[in-house]
């Protein structure tokens, strides 16, 4: 192959080079966008890159303390709630950091945090009541295990008492059998004083 030759086979190369880099990288790229849901990209794209963005932050399991911390400190999002029945926190981040956390890849999604009745809101809303009652349920759950315990411990106190007055009872019992016995001995030996047994004298 001549020099001529290889020098004019160069361009093609470079370019097919590229073609296969771009197509290897617009997936990697693309990715992370595919977390963030339609609203919030709205809401990015006319943001300023320091505005802080409502978001809620899906995980692919349950976040770590060194998730969290890396959400804080890395990306600057303030925490606000860290959820317990799904696998999220919500909280508020500058618009430039939301990408970011996408990348990871123990983030699952980005949703928007809305107030209304869409999927992602409905899931949330359902999510913050169910954990509400289940807060509730704990609370009522606490209070019924403490009166339980002072319905034992008064009971105890009237097993304890009636064991008591049962002890009163025999003692009293026995007291008042003894001076019973007492009070008919003395009046047995007040009568033998009285009337005194005569000797049978044989003839």
């Amino acid at each position: 192959m001549s020099l001529a030759k290889v020098r004019k086979g160069w361009p093609l190369l470079f370019i097919a080079l590229i073609g296969v880099l771009a197509l290897s990288s617009c997936p990697a790229l693309a990715q992370p966008l595919e977390k963030i849901d339609a609203e919030l990209r709205k809401v990015l794209e006319v943001a300023n890159p320091s505005d802080p963005v409502a978001i809620i932050v899906i995980f692919q399991g349950r976040p770590t303390e060194e998730q969290l911390n890396t959400l804080r400190v890395v990306n600057k999002m303030e925490i606000s709630y860290v959820y317990k029945i799904i696998d999220g926190v919500a909280g508020r981040a500058p618009a430039e950091e939301v990408p970011k956390i996408a990348g990871y890849d123990w983030v699952k999604e980005i949703w928007l945090d809305k107030k209304v009745y869409a999927t992602s809101g409905r899931a949330v809303e359902t999510s913050k009541l169910m954990e509400s009652l289940q807060e509730k349920n704990d609370e009522l759950s606490r209070n019924i295990s403490e009166l339980q315990k002072l319905v034992s411990a008064q009971q105890s106190r009237i097993h304890e008492l009636e064991t008591s007055l049962g002890a009163y009872s025999i003692a009293t019992f026995v007291v008042g059998l003894a001076v019973g016995v007492g009070a008919t001995a003395l009046i047995m030996r007040r009568l033998t004083r009285s009337y005194p047994t005569t000797k049978n004298v044989s003839s």
